[in-house]
């Protein structure tokens, strides 16, 4: 596993599901319900992931695709959560947020989950 994985388990974000007869992974949130399936995996470069929010239908889906770069100072991780524009407009995922406003609140979102991340490591 991952340390990058073995992170987001030891932080509760996720709860990962291995498929013996394949490199599938299921994502779980807090162990209720599935979030995704791992679509790449290129350690220790980049993971790319379907994510869906609780309030989800089976056939609603966003991407997450997270890239590791490494600096001189530690490594740069940059998220992009894309395929919104599968998600109708009035979606309780959207908190009533559209365009600008919405992106600044999912921006938000993740950069806190990035600090916690980051305060859990330096902990460690």
């Amino acid at each position: 596993m991952s340390r990058h994985l073995r992170l987001l388990r030891e932080c509760g974000l996720v709860e990962d599901e291995r498929h013996p007869d394949d490199s599938r992974v299921r994502l779980y949130h807090l162990r209720t319900f599935v979030v995704g399936e791992v679509l790449v995996w290129d350690p220790p470069i980049r993971l790319v992931f379907e994510f869906r929010a609780a309030k989800f239908e089976a056939d609603e889906v966003t991407e997450v695709e997270i890239t590791f770069q490494v600096e001189d100072q530690g490594t740069r991780v940059t998220v992009e959560h894309r395929v919104w524009e599968s998600i109708g407009s009035g979606h309780p995922a959207r908190h009533g947020m559209f365009g600008l406003a919405f992106r600044h609140l999912m921006g938000s979102w993740w950069g806190n989950l990035l600090l916690a991340l980051q305060q859990h490591e330096g902990s460690s």
